[in-house]
């Protein structure tokens, strides 16, 4: 499965919480998530029809997350611009080495994605046209595609 319905879903990173029950709603699902795409060795026959099959791997895993900051969790233009400078550091990209983004899902269970978090594209116009509604569709690369 490689989108989720996120009701329910929790995800946690540098400290900041978004998802359900937090000032950051689901903006829609989330993607990249099941099983990571398959990075294989194969080696084409050349003048022959095939291949030669050679060890798969997982190849890295992008996971984004569409959110919202805004009504009904926020209530005043200010309030939203805060919580979207509190988001842009927690998701800001990371120099040199991968940290771990958690996500707590529905039965409670988590899954921790090591790799690096890769800013997001935030959409502003509703906010400055007196909505006091941010939307942001955050990146992460998990460099080991595996969760831990």
């Amino acid at each position: 499965m490689s989108v989720l319905d996120c009701a329910m879903i929790t995800g946690t990173l540098r400290g900041l919480d978004f998802g359900d029950g937090t000032i950051y709603c689901w903006d829609g699902p989330i993607s990249g998530l099941g099983l990571a795409p398959v990075r294989d060795l194969d080696v084409d026959k050349g003048y022959a029809n095939g291949s030669v099959a050679n060890q798969d791997f997982y190849a890295k895993r992008v996971l984004t997350f569409p959110l919202v900051i805004g009504s009904p969790n926020v209530v005043s233009k200010a309030a939203a611009w805060t919580a979207y400078l509190a988001l842009q550091t927690a998701w800001e990209r990371a120099q040199d080495q991968d940290i771990a983004l958690l996500l707590t899902l529905p039965d409670g269970s988590t899954q921790s994605f090591l790799g690096r978090p890769r800013g997001f594209i935030a959409q502003l116009d509703q906010l400055f046209r007196g909505l006091n509604v941010i939307r942001v569709l955050c990146t992460f690369v998990a460099t080991d595609p595996v969760p831990f």
